[in-house]
């Protein structure tokens, strides 16, 4: 499991873990700090994590439910801009066990 983190002050606020497999990037939890919360460092963590598979030309399939509200949201500006995304399958579920 890897993580994508945001620290303010030297203190982790959000993370955004991830799994890289066969050219996807499955991303399985974000979470930010209660006191956070509202302040938009989840949506900005997600979009630059996005971007970052988008330049890396791998596939972002979301499983977290904040990832996949996201992606929902933005999905025709993320595809416009060269992104691709694709729905979880149960082999992508295997990998979390």
């Amino acid at each position: 499991m890897h993580r994508y983190e945001v620290y303010a002050q030297d203190k982790r606020i959000g993370l955004a873990e991830y799994i890289r497999h066969d050219g996807a990037v499955l991303f399985t939890h974000t979470e930010v700090s209660p006191e956070m919360n509202g302040e938009g460092i989840g949506t900005a963590l997600i979009k630059e994590a996005l971007d970052d598979v988008r330049e890396a030309g791998l596939t972002a399939v979301p499983i977290c439910p904040f990832v996949v509200n996201y992606v929902e949201h933005n999905r025709s500006d993320y595809l416009a801009a060269g992104g691709k995304v694709r729905a979880a399958n149960s082999a992508d579920y295997a990998l979390l066990r």
